[in-house]
């Protein structure tokens, strides 16, 4: 295995490949982490040359693409075909995290969650797509009394019971609307195992190649369960070790290498780099600072030979959208030409 980037480009979709949907795109992926909206559509975007951010939020709305708190636990957007067996899954991880922190820090006790959670799905029902904020009033309304914190808590626990998601874009505002209305729940039948296998064989074949120690930062599995899962599909999968670490990654792809000389304009929270607990292939140590913050916060970057190369962001300005770039070194001819393209891509996803 020589080089782990360039596969990982072509198992990330960064090189050519023939899917044309961003729920297609959504589902090879398994999940996308997605708590910046605009950037999670720009994820799928860049994987997707000729889509533009307007489809990515019809699929959204139309419900071919679920964005809900899934995993580890942080926003991710999902397929609707996986969403609820991924929550039967992973759900199980989360709620004790979750219920540790209300116990600590926002005073959220069972007895007032189920209060506000009935009014919540009262208010939801029949169609409605309500914010967040909108919610919290009604609650209140109704002589429940809750904050913004123990609301947005109240949803959580309601979107890992499979009860709501997000639901229509208003206002430039996320809303959430019931589940069921996006995604019918299917059958109550749950096969741990299978769900394992099928989580293991969307990982590897999206992010190969990548460790047992990847996988389980990724999902928020346990060791245990990974490294089941990881049994349950390695026959279908390369392994090869490098450094002493076990990678596994899919000899077949929907896509093949690209140009080396491209330039990619990453997303803050993309999966290239938050998709991995170690990320030394990629981002230098000296580097890591500058794309990641001591808190966790990932900021967008620049994909240039294999190598993160700078940051960037998106500048608006007079009804336009230009790309902003700090390269960590003077950037050569070869770079700046290849950030022009990668730019014009960015402008033509929101249709400047």
């Amino acid at each position: 295995m020589n080089n782990i980037v360039a596969l990982r480009l072509r198992s990330h979709l960064l090189a050519a490949h023939s899917l044309k949907t961003p729920r297609e795109v959504v589902a090879w992926m398994g999940a996308m982490q997605a708590q910046d909206y605009s950037m999670a559509k720009w994820a799928i975007g860049v994987r997707l040359p000729a889509s533009t951010s307007l489809q990515v939020e019809e699929a959204l709305n139309r419900g071919e693409i679920i964005r809900t708190h899934i995993m580890r636990p942080t926003w991710h957007m999902v397929a609707v075909e996986d969403v609820h067996w991924l929550m039967q899954l992973t759900a199980p991880r989360i709620r004790p995290i979750l219920e540790g922190y209300d116990k600590r820090s926002t005073g959220l006790s069972a007895s007032l969650l189920l209060k506000a959670t009935d009014v919540m799905l009262r208010a939801l029902q029949g169609g409605n797509h309500l914010t967040r904020a909108a919610l919290c009033r009604i609650a209140n309304e109704a002589g429940v009394a809750v904050d913004s914190r123990q609301a947005a808590h109240v949803l959580l626990h309601a979107e890992l019971d499979r009860l709501v998601c997000n639901g229509r874009v208003a206002n430039g505002k996320q809303t959430y609307c019931l589940l069921r209305e996006k995604a019918p729940s299917p059958p109550a039948l749950f096969d741990k195992d299978e769900a394992l296998a099928k989580l293991a064989a969307r990982y590897f074949r999206s992010h190969g190649p990548a460790t047992l120690l990847d996988f389980v930062w990724w999902s928020g599995l346990t060791t245990g369960e990974a490294r089941r899962a990881l049994e349950f599909v390695r026959p279908d999968f390369a392994c090869e070790k490098v450094g002493g670490q076990e990678y596994f990654y899919s000899a077949a792809s929907p896509g093949h290498t690209g140009k080396s000389s491209a330039a990619f304009l990453l997303p803050a929270f993309d999966e290239l780099l938050v998709g991995y607990r170690d990320r030394k292939e990629m981002l230098a140590a000296e580097c890591y600072s500058k794309v990641i913050s001591s808190n966790g916060i990932f900021r967008p970057f620049i994909l240039h030979n294999a190598k993160v190369s700078g940051t960037w962001k998106k500048v608006s300005s007079k009804g336009s959208v230009k790309v902003s770039a700090e390269y960590f070194s003077p950037p050569a001819g070869a770079l700046q030409k290849a950030m022009g393209e990668a730019a014009a891509s960015f402008e033509r996803f929101y249709e400047i």
